[in-house]
């Protein structure tokens, strides 16, 4: 998936500049910036350019019954 950050330049990202996304983690973009180090970045930053098939995005309710599940195999569910 490609993304187009949508925010002002920053050291780390460069306004309209299309990123791919490396990875998707707790709904967050993992985004190699201009630094050449690989960040999470919130999803409200950019706007999807290039959706690409083959990356699952769980909801909210799916991301927490998972995260629910593994605490609870730990012992320590929330």
């Amino acid at each position: 998936m490609k993304v187009r950050y949508r925010g002002k330049d920053t050291v780390s990202l460069c306004a309209g500049k299309i990123y791919p996304v490396m990875a998707i983690g707790r709904h967050w973009y993992r985004i190699m910036d201009e630094t050449e180090d690989d960040y999470l970045f919130p999803p409200q930053l950019f706007e999807i350019v290039d959706p690409e098939p083959g990356i699952y995005v769980p909801t909210d309710e799916e991301y927490w019954e998972k995260h629910n599940a593994e605490l609870a195999s730990l012992g320590t569910a929330a």
